[in-house]
């Protein structure tokens, strides 16, 4: 069985159509997400501004369960990491590991400035996406 292996980008490239290229002439099977899964880039934290923890998943919502159960990472585990605060959906599983390796290189106030985009408040975004809470919606 192929599995797919990320492909290093230069250093602040986004992925894009040419990454995919890319991929596939250097011998890399990307793997396409089928629509029952959630694949995406991820950050994880203990509390707002607390401990921070990134990485992707083919199925978003299972890793974070594995998180929450306290067997999706030893360092998460340790430091009760299990806060959903930010993710990124993508198509195949090469591009959402390519972001988190890109992502790996930024500075702290980065990644904060990332989540306080679009959730200020560091609120735990898993009961919403798996649909146990509603979003509140702003007026």
């Amino acid at each position: 069985r192929h599995r797919a292996r990320p492909v290093p980008s230069a250093a602040g490239v986004e992925p894009d159509g040419n990454d995919r290229a890319a991929a596939f002439h250097a011998g890399v099977t990307p793997m396409r997400v089928d629509e029952s899964r959630l694949t995406a880039t991820y950050m994880l934290s203990s509390s707002k501004h607390g401990t921070l923890y990134l990485g992707s998943a083919l199925d978003l919502i299972t890793r974070i369960w594995e998180h929450r159960e306290g067997v999706g990472s030893k360092f998460a585990a340790k430091y009760g990491v299990t806060r959903l605060v930010w993710y990124q959906p993508f198509m195949l599983i090469s591009e959402a590991r390519e972001r988190e390796y890109e992502m790996k290189k930024w500075r702290r106030d980065w990644k904060t400035n990332l989540i306080e985009a679009d959730n200020p408040d560091w609120d735990d975004l898993y009961p919403v996406l798996t649909g146990s809470v509603l979003l509140k919606r702003s007026e």
